[in-house]
Formats: C-alpha cells, structure tokens, sequence
C-alpha cells in the first residue's frame, strides 16, 4: 500500500511538471494578420497563458494560477488521474477547486506575515512558491498575491472538438465576414466562446456558438417561441459580423472592437475616456471598473491564442481531421405547417431535420407550434424530387395562414389534471403530451397548463426533444451557396442601450467555487414555473421579472420603446429593474395577447436552460455581510437569478440581510463531452 502511493505521489508529480513546465514563447510574428491583430506587451505572457490551456491540459485539469500574472502557475491537478475516474465532475471539479485555491491563500499569507524573511527553511510548495515569485519586487507581493488566487479548467480537448466542427462551417462563415469586409480571421472567436458547439447555452443565457445574449441577439436574430437564430451558425454569424463591424468602426482598433464583443462597446467607450487613450495596452494596465474584471481584461488575448493554435493545429493537433461542410438545399416555406407534415412530405426523420434546422426550438418539433411562413428552411441535398413538388404533397388542410396560438389555464387549488381535461373538453392522455407531464399526481396551485388545439393529436417525441430532468424531479429552394448580400436584419441604429456582456462568456470568477457557508439539503418538489409569477396585467401596470427589458415589453406591446419610457419617466439608457413597476399601454395589443407573449418568453428561458443543464443538487446559503444576490449570482455560484427565485419563491431576494438563508441548485452540464461555453 506504501509502495502504491508512493507511486501515486511520484505521478501527480509528473502531471504537474509536465503540465507547467513545457515552455512558450509567442512574439507578434507569430500571430496571423498582427498588422491588425498586434501582440501588446502587457498581454504577451497572457496569450502564452492561453495557448497552453488549449493545448496542453484538457477539462479534468485544474490550473492555479495569479489573475494578473498568469505566467506564475502554481499547480495544475489533473483530477481524472489523481482520482481513477473516467470523468471528474462539475461538484468534484468546485471542490477541487475551492481545496487548491484555500491551499495556495494559505501558503501566500503565511510568505507574507513573515515566512518569506527566512527562505533558507523552506520547504515544499512554500519554497517552490517563494521561488515563483523571486524575479518580483514589490513590497507586498505576497499579501497581494493571496487575493488573486485563481483556478482555471483546462480545454485542450474542447479546442480539439472545436477543430472538428469548425469544418461543418467555417467556410461559410469566412465568406460572410468577407461579405461585410471584415478580417476572416475573426472567425476563430468561437473558440473561445463555444468551441464551435453550436448548441452551446451558458449559464446565464448566453447561446449559440457565437454566444450572444438575447438582449443583444433580438437586435440582429429572430428570437421567439418558434425560432432563436443564436443557434444557428450561419444566421449568427450575420450578427456577430455586423456587431464587430459596430465595434471597430466606433472604436478604431481590433483589439478594442474584440474585448467590446465580451465587455461591451458603451463599456469600452467609458474606458477610453476615462484614461484619455485608445492604447489597448494602456487601457488592460490601467483601467479599473465594476464590470472590466478578468473575463474581460483577457477576452483580446484568449482570441489571439486560439487564432495562434488554429493557424498552428498540425503541430499541436496532428491527427484531428475537420468534419466535412454541412451540405443542404434551402426552401422558404410559403405557410405555417407542423414539421411532422414537412418530415413526412419530404421523407425525412424528424431528428435529421431538426438537426439541419437548428434556429427552430423544441416547441416546433413537439408539434405546439408550426414552422413560421417564410422561413428558411434547410432540407438534404438527397431529395427524391424538388422541394416545391414535395412540399406540395402537404395536405392542404395542413397549411395554415396563422401561427398557433394555444391559451393557457391557471390550476385552481384541489383541482386535479381529470377534472381539468373535462372542463376543457380534451382528452386526459392529450392533455399530459402537450404539457409533457409525465407525473399527473404533480400538479400544483398556480401552474400553468397549454390547452391542445382541437386538432391536437400526441405523437411519440424524438429523443433530443425531452427537457432534462434533474433526480427525483423533472425540471420542470436551391443549393446552399454563399450569399452575395448579407441577409437584411434589425439595423444597428437600434443597438444604442448596451449592457455590460455583448458578445457572451460566463462570469469571470467562474471558478470561485461554492463557499463554505453552504450545507446540503433535500431537493425540494413543486417548484414554480417563471410563468407562475405573472398574470394578465388587468391594471395597466406589470411588476419586472428576471430577464425582462423594456424593449420586450414595446415589442410585445407593439409599440416605440421611447413611448414607453416616456409614459414611466425614464431618462434614455436607464435600465428596469426586477420588481420595479411599470406602466404599460395597451392601444395595439390586449393585457391577455401581452400575457401570452411574455409568458411563452419566460417558458423559453427554463426550456433552454434546462435542455442543456440539470440540477444535482440544492445548497443553503448563509449571506456575508455586505453580499446581495447580484454577487452571489454572478462572483459565487455562476446561476441566473431567475433560477435562484425559482428555489426561493418566498423570499425577497433584491434586499437580502446578513444571516439569511437561501437555497441554491448546483447544476451541471446534461452532456460533458459536449464544450461549455467559456468560463473565463
């Protein structure tokens, strides 16, 4: 047993050496195109960072490392190994993460209060630490070191994974930022945000391979109950050339317009005039704000390490072979037809084609709503005859002139789904398939039930259309060729009120993980949709909910959102907040036309979400002086708040106090061997 972990040791020993030891040295010559790329010095060890985290540690590797200097690496752990697991996961990965973190915290204090005056009697990590940090001379380095403590996952294999998609569709992608004139190398910024998992959903609601947020996608994309053009490639890839084009021409220099995509352009503007410069150098030295942490101080270098890897892939990815390119015929549909009628005209399986069709979302392929007139459809280039005469084949009865507009129904409290289904005079079995209830002895007060169409008929459900479900619990035509002119979309004069994350990216302290106030309990059972949280607005008045801005409200009220601004006193650029009040007009729409949109909005949130993430486990929280829920949010737990309210329905989570306790899901991802989106 000694020899055995004697050699254990000896192991991660290596793995350690290996890991952190293979030297890099990238100069501006290396970077493709640096006459518009360039390599400033302040990001150089960055970069170098960068690429060895792409290339040599995969996701089972923790990194410790300093946050400002990240050329010091303290350890890296590879969990897969240390452990014998095949896979480590999302809550072995945090723990690990926390123990490495507290460990080094410890070891840079103790340095710091004194141990660093007698480095002849170090031992072990403190002297190999001591050691690190030798070359620097400040006073405090130790002190400030302690603070910056950072891990970070590895994603060498997720580069690898990129790789390989990125040939379904980097040549149409190239040729749309050339359509816009646009530098083609751009095209390497998936890999930073997505690996090129073109069903990449992070977190806090950021999607697609190009990871727009829907605040910033609704001003290029589609987003609806039917459709969300984040998750196409092609359609995305539109928007995010037409928001760098944005970016560079208001700021001038690409490594600007770059970090804007993560920070945002109205972020980057207020640093430039807060520093007097638009020296990118001088602005990652200098700039301090709120909101310009790590994520965003090296989003610019994250982006010339994978345009340095891809350039280079033969050497650092000799065997990785591109998939071949995605190869379709389009046809715009002239009605709203079901896709199983569509599926079925073409001689298509139903998954194939929602695969082609990744901008139509689950509610199309669970047959509650129809494929929109006129959209794009993408259909295999193995047709048996043209796609007008097989459309044609769709019973008439099948195409319709409207989209389907389903009411829903308020459970009232005793009533059960038997008693349901007869007042609304529907089958009971058809009644579970719309809602996709599988348990019907799980219903509750409040929740809100899709009543079928009378035409309704339930069909058997393709796999990859199931919402996840967390244990013990259910969360609840021609021939495709690059266009000659980009697509027309929502013109950029409407991108005026920026936030804080354009482009997408996780939080930037990821990686703190779950503090030690935490203690596990039960998963609790019936918990409330978002919908639930809203009714028809009989007053003219609505209360905010998570996720909600007034440009959905003005879309949905089908009016200017300066209109509304106007009717509520607010100043141009002054957001809404969740629970303030605001005064609706209803001149276009009816309050219950209003409901019905904005309650399908909130139930695309948890749909999406809970397709791609499942909860594992529930943790209370005892709230530290002087934290709210914005921080234990976005710098703690890396969960949207709307999942938080979701947990602690009677709780008043915008004024938390010191000692109150709130539950918190851990989630993890439904399938690891697909990339998350970045976390840094």
């Amino acid at each position: 047993m000694k020899a055995k972990l004697t050699l254990a040791t000896l192991l991660v020993a290596l793995v350690f050496q290996t890991g952190a030891a293979k030297s890099l040295t990238i100069t501006e010559a290396d970077i493709p195109r640096h006459d518009l790329f360039p390599l400033p010095n302040a990001i150089q060890k960055n970069v170098e960072f960068w690429v060895k985290v792409y290339t040599q540690w995969d996701s089972d590797c923790l990194i410790v490392h300093d946050a400002q200097q990240l050329d010091i690496i303290y350890e890296v752990v590879n969990l897969r190994e240390k452990l014998g697991v095949e896979h480590a996961s999302e809550r072995t990965k945090r723990r690990w993460a926390r123990r490495l973190r507290d460990k080094y915290r410890r070891i840079l204090r103790s340095l710091a209060s004194g141990g660093a005056k007698h480095p002849e009697k170090l031992r072990g990590d403190a002297k190999r630490v001591y050691e690190l940090w030798a070359a620097v001379n400040q006073k405090h380095k130790f002190r400030d070191a302690s603070r910056r403590v950072r891990v970070q996952r590895g994603n060498a294999n997720f580069f690898r994974y990129g790789l390989e998609q990125s040939g379904r569709y980097i040549d149409r992608m190239k040729e749309v930022f050339r359509l816009y004139g646009l530098p083609e190398e751009l095209t390497a910024l998936p890999h930073v945000e997505s690996s090129f998992n073109y069903r990449a959903y992070s977190h806090m609601g950021a999607a697609g391979i190009w990871q727009f947020t829907r605040y910033t996608g609704r001003l290029f994309l589609r987003i609806n109950y039917e459709m969300d053009e984040r998750f196409d490639p092609v359609r995305a890839t539109e928007a995010a050339a037409q928001l760098l084009k944005k970016n560079y021409e208001e700021l001038g220099t690409w490594p600007l317009a770059i970090t804007a995509y993560n920070h945002g352009l109205q972020g980057m503007k207020r640093a430039i005039k807060r520093l007097h410069t638009r020296d990118f150098d001088t602005i990652v030295r200098r700039y301090r704000s709120r909101n310009f942490k790590f994520a965003s101080r090296n989003f610019y270098a994250e982006f010339l390490a994978a345009l340095y890897v891809r350039t280079h892939s033969d050497r650092f990815f000799p065997d990785v072979k591109p998939l071949p390119p995605d190869d379709f015929v389009e046809f715009t549909v002239p009605d709203y037809v079901p896709a199983s009628a569509v599926a079925k005209a073409f001689g298509i399986d139903l998954k194939k084609l929602r695969e082609l069709n990744p901008a139509l979302r689950s509610p199309v392929w669970r047959g509650h709503r129809r494929i929109p007139k006129g959209y794009v459809l993408r259909l295999p280039v193995e047709l048996p005859d043209a796609p007008e005469a097989l459309y044609a084949q769709i019973p008439e009865k099948l195409r319709y002139k409207g989209q389907v507009r389903p009411k829903t129904y308020r459970v009232r409290r005793g009533e059960t789904l038997g008693q349901i289904a007869r007042r609304l005079r529907v089958p009971l079995r058809t009644l579970l398939a719309y809602n996709d209830i599988r348990n019907p002895n799980r219903i509750r007060s409040g929740q809100l039930l899709n009543v079928p169409p009378t035409n309704y008929k339930p069909t058997p459900k393709p796999q990859a259309t199931q919402l996840a479900e967390a244990p013990k619990q259910r969360q609840t035509a021609q021939k495709a060729t690059p266009r000659e002119q980009p697509r027309p979309t929502t013109q950029l004069a409407l991108a005026q009120e920026d936030k804080p994350i354009l482009g997408g990216g996780s939080p930037d302290m990821y990686w703190v993980p779950l503090p030690d106030t935490s203690s596990s309990v039960a998963l609790p059972e019936g918990l409330p949709e978002l919908a639930e949280f809203v009714e028809v607005p009989k007053s003219g008045w609505v209360e905010v909910q998570p996720e909600e801005t007034l440009g959905h409200y003005a879309e949905w009220l089908k009016v200017p959102a300066q209109e509304l601004r106007r009717l509520n006193g607010l100043a141009y650029g002054q957001d809404i907040r969740v629970g303030q009040k605001i005064r609706l007009t209803f001149r276009n729409v009816t309050p219950e036309e209003f409901h019905r949109q904005r309650v399908e909005y909130l139930r695309s949130i948890e749909e999406d979400f809970f397709s791609t993430y499942r909860v594992t486990s529930v943790q209370t929280h005892i709230v530290r002086r002087g934290q709210n829920i914005w921080y234990l949010c976005n710098r703690v737990y890396d969960v949207p708040y709307w999942l938080l309210r979701k947990y602690n329905p009677d709780k008043n989570l915008a004024d938390l106090h010191t000692n109150d306790q709130i539950l918190v899901p851990v989630v993890e991802p439904i399938d690891t061997n697909r990339p998350e989106p970045s976390e840094s």
